[in-house]
């Protein structure tokens, strides 16, 4: 079913402009408050809601809807520009191929799940009036260093990871023997970088059939294909989300005008793509995390 606003188109053409402006949005170092989040209810938006709120101008990433600010008591700034959250919603079939409007609960295993898109509208704080925000205290576990969080991180990992073996010069994950070869962290001029491609490499890992079964890492893929750069593109999007746990800026690919341009190329050929890869990392992070799913919709 598509929405009657294409929402994918949107949220793609949002991303190209960026990408187009040398910006790459999941490398875009997070906010000293962290993920966007919804000030109402402090949930962090999640997926591809992260990269498109942390891409607006704002000092203090908190986001309401205009009923949540009225509710509050506020009144949105007249002329304020409200930005688009996503969301998942479902129909449902009977083997017949019958839609059912209101499944009973003991019917949903039974019944053909087909998900599409909708999305409704938020507004920074600061483009709200009226009310006296109470912000959260920052926590930023200062006492630790990063590599010490990120050291701490992965061996809270450990036991869901395949084994990771030091040697060489390169970075990479084996699927068909299921391990990650990663360079000596000496080698590396920064710890935070050692990390940040340790976490790309852990994604990758994720996509095992006996993790989360992506077919981009179970099945053959050739360099430079769609499949390919999908996965790549999950690993970046899943790295960023792990920095941001540890308080490292992303910044691991190549910021040439060449893999800038190959990005731009295989998301103008599929507007799906972007959303999908997100919800797709951020399924990886969870799983890593152990953080149940919920469908977004603040």
């Amino acid at each position: 079913m598509e929405p009657k606003t294409d929402i994918y188109q949107q949220v793609t053409d949002l991303i190209i402009q960026k990408l187009g402006q040398g910006i790459i949005p999941w490398q875009k170092p997070w906010s000293t408050y962290g993920l966007p989040k919804n000030y109402v209810t402090q949930k962090e938006y999640r997926g591809i809601n992260a990269l498109l709120l942390h891409m607006l101008p704002y000092e203090h990433p908190y986001y309401l809807t205009f009923k949540q600010a009225k509710d509050l008591g506020g009144n949105v700034i007249k002329g304020s520009k409200a930005a688009m959250v996503t969301y998942w919603n479902w129909l449902y079939y009977d083997r017949n191929g019958k839609r059912i409007t209101s499944p009973r609960p003991d019917q949903i295993k039974t019944l053909e799940k087909r998900a599409f898109l909708k999305y409704y509208y938020v507004f920074n704080i600061s483009q709200v009036e009226g009310v006296d925000w109470k912000l959260p205290a920052l926590q930023t576990n200062s006492h630790l260093g990063v590599p010490l969080k990120a050291s701490r991180l992965v061996s809270f990992l450990k036991p869901k990871l395949p084994d990771i073996r030091v040697k060489g010069d390169k970075a990479y994950y084996v699927p068909s023997e299921d391990y990650i070869t990663m360079p000596d962290n000496k080698l590396f001029a920064k710890q935070e970088a050692y990390y940040a491609t340790l976490f790309h490499e852990i994604i990758h890992s994720t996509g095992h059939q006996k993790r989360l079964n992506r077919e981009a890492v179970t099945l053959p893929t050739n360099f430079g294909s769609y499949d390919y750069g999908k996965e790549e593109l999950i690993a970046e999007m899943g790295a960023s989300f792990l920095c941001q746990e540890v308080g490292i800026l992303s910044d691991v690919l190549n910021n040439s005008t060449a893999y800038l341009q190959s990005w731009l190329r295989t998301i103008k050929e599929d507007k799906r793509l972007l959303v999908t890869a997100a919800g797709q990392a951020q399924k990886a992070v969870d799983w890593l995390l152990g953080i149940r799913q919920e469908a977004e919709n603040d």
